[in-house]
């Protein structure tokens, strides 16, 4: 369907914040048209400015762009947020040494941080269609890969 892969990119409000925040996600998206592919972007919210539709799709955002992901058979599919990865605890809230982050994660165990970075629902749609993914921050390459349960 896409000669040269479809990769999916998610921005919500924690990485777009407000009109200053642009050239950062528009260098984002850059990155991966770069790369000679067709890339996706999904914005799900824009900072304190939404407007009726985007607070209906702050709740259905990690979703949607899973759902484009599975349904037109992206290669890789990236939520971009505010932190470079899933880790073992807020690295926001910690006083001392920085949590563990995660190179890779299965599906359950992602689940089982109870929703702090990704929607749950996302994550259940995730594993229910064996649906890989990324979680990292704007201009970080290395993040969090999602998906296969691992040993």
């Amino acid at each position: 369907m896409f000669r040269n892969g479809l990769t999916v990119v998610k921005f919500g409000s924690s990485v777009l914040r407000g009109e200053e925040d642009l050239p950062a996600v528009v260098e984002e998206i850059g990155r991966w048209c770069g790369r000679e592919q067709y890339v996706l972007a999904v914005v799900s919210a824009l900072g304190n400015t939404t407007g009726e539709l985007f607070k209906r799709a702050r709740r259905c955002g990690e979703p949607t762009a899973l759902f484009l992901a599975h349904e037109l058979r992206a290669s890789r599919c990236r939520l971009v947020k505010d932190v470079d990865g899933l880790y073992s605890s807020d690295p926001k809230c910690v006083v001392g040494a920085r949590p563990k982050r995660y190179m890779r994660l299965g599906w359950q165990e992602a689940l089982d941080l109870r929703g702090k970075v990704v929607q749950a629902k996302a994550l259940e749609f995730a594993r229910e269609n064996r649906l890989r993914f990324e979680v990292a921050a704007v201009g970080r390459a290395e993040g969090t890969v999602v998906g296969e349960e691992v040993a």
